[in-house]
């Protein structure tokens, strides 16, 4: 199942418009293009935001929107997953393949729960780049992390070698390495 969120960028303080929401259940790669393509048709948006759901696998949108079909349309900007902190080694184990498929194609891992589970955030970090060691990982509260930071993770962000040791809910861009 694909979840796509089709959005308009307006150009006041506001940052998007959703036109609707649309849940798709793809049979193929090409059924998936096709169904983008008609999403594109169909709303004219300035962004989608797709989100593989169920046994959907990230590395299946990517290469339906690399399709000749859709490339004249839009780009894949980045690919971007969140994973849990407190579970995601358990999401792993129960998952699989869909799960690591998640993180291995991902351009950016948002680490989430930081906050809550400070104490299970360098494990979490080291299964994550121990599946990917290229993507960019955030663990900064989410309310804290730009959009920028997502389009464009490679060029917002800064490394960090261990975890700042900061108090709960600093703020600080950690990225371990």
């Amino acid at each position: 199942m694909i979840c796509a969120l089709p959005v308009r960028m307006n150009c006041g303080k506001c940052g998007c418009t959703r036109i609707s929401i649309i849940c798709l259940v793809c049979q193929s790669i090409d059924c998936c293009s096709n169904v983008i393509k008609e999403l594109l048709d169909r709303f004219q948006p300035d962004k989608i935001i797709i989100e593989p759901s169920g046994v959907g696998k990230l590395s299946d949108i990517i290469k339906a929107c690399s399709d000749s079909l859709i490339l004249p349309f839009a780009t894949v900007k980045a690919s971007i997953t969140v994973a849990d902190v407190k579970r995601c080694k358990r999401y792993l184990d129960n998952f699989g393949e869909f799960f690591e498929d998640q993180i291995q194609n991902a351009d950016l891992i948002l680490l989430s729960r930081t906050e809550l589970f400070p104490d299970k955030v360098n494990d979490a970090y080291k299964l994550m780049k121990s599946l990917n060691p290229h993507a960019v990982i955030l663990s900064k509260p989410r309310d804290q992390i730009h959009a920028a930071e997502m389009i464009s993770p490679q060029d917002h962000h800064h490394e960090h070698t261990e975890c700042c040791g900061h108090a709960r809910g600093c703020g600080c861009e950690t990225i371990y390495d």
